[in-house]
């Protein structure tokens, strides 16, 4: 079963941020892991990470889930363009 990690981090991203037109994900696939690096503008990525990071953790562990039905591993990095 293939997912789409752009199209559910978007469903995830866009209702959180102020600026959607701005963020932009790179995705690096290798043969068991996937590397997702969100670029958001400054004033958003407070909101994506969340107190004490608690909104972000939520997201990596939805994207956890999903990627371990393709039996891969994910990471999530989130930055500021």
């Amino acid at each position: 079963m293939a997912i789409d990690f752009e199209k559910l981090l978007k469903n995830i991203i866009v209702p959180l941020i102020l600026h959607p037109e701005n963020l932009e994900i790179v995705n690096k696939v290798n043969v068991n892991e996937i590397t997702i690096n969100l670029l958001l503008d400054k004033e958003d990525v407070g909101r994506v990470i969340g107190r004490n990071g608690k909104t972000a953790n939520s997201i990596r562990n939805i994207l956890y889930a999903a990627a371990t039905l393709d039996k891969k591993r994910i990471h999530l990095d989130i930055n500021s363009k």
